[in-house]
C-alpha cells in the first residue's frame, strides 16, 4: 500500500517500524489492561478489546496509503491483542474449577488455535474470491459478535 507513495525500500522499512510499534504497544498495554481489569471487571474490558479489533478491521476496509493512518491501525492491533491475551485466560480461570484449570487452558488454547486456522482460511478465501475488504468485514463482524457474547455472558 505504501510502495507507490514512498517507494519499495521505504515501504519495507516502514512495515518493520509499524510491526515494532504494534509489538511494543502489545507488550506495554498487557499489564495495565490486566491491572485495570482487576479493578473494573474483565468482561467489559475484553469486550472493549474485541470492539477495538472490529474497529481496526473496519479501518483496514477504508485504509489509505498514509504512514500515520497505518500506524493507528497497527496501534489498535497491538492494544486489542494485549486485551485479548491478558483477559481471555483470566476469564477462563474464573469460570473453571481449580482442579480443571489446566485442562481448561489446554482446551481454550486448542479452540483458539483451530479458530485462528479456520479464520485464516476464511479470510483468505474471502480476500482472494472477492476483495480484501470482504475479508476484513468478516473479521469485523465476528469481533463484534464476540464482544456482544462476552458482555451477555453470565
Amino acid at each position: 500500500m505504501l510502495t507507490p507513495v514512498v517507494g519499495t525500500v521505504a515501504a519495507g522499512r516502514t512495515a518493520i517500524i509499524l510491526y515494532t510499534v504494534h509489538n511494543i504497544l502489545y507488550a506495554g498495554f498487557s499489564f495495565p489492561i490486566g491491572a485495570l481489569a482487576d479493578r473494573l471487571g474483565k468482561r467489559g474490558l475484553l469486550a472493549a478489546g474485541y470492539m477495538l479489533s472490529s474497529l481496526m478491521a473496519i479501518g483496514w476496509i477504508v485504509a489509505m496509503p498514509s504512514v500515520w493512518y497505518l500506524g493507528l491501525l497497527f496501534a489498535l492491533g497491538g492494544i486489542y491483542i494485549a486485551a485479548e491475551d491478558a483477559l481471555e485466560g483470566a476469564i477462563a480461570a474464573g469460570l473453571l474449577p481449580e482442579d480443571l484449570r489446566g485442562s481448561g487452558y489446554g482446551l481454550m488454547a486448542t479452540i483458539n488455535g483451530l479458530g485462528d486456522f479456520v479464520s485464516s482460511i476464511m479470510v483468505g478465501l474471502l480476500w482472494t474470491s472477492f476483495t480484501p475488504g470482504v475479508g476484513f468485514a468478516y473479521s469485523a463482524i465476528l469481533s463484534l459478535i464476540g464482544a456482544i457474547i462476552i458482555l451477555r455472558m453470565r
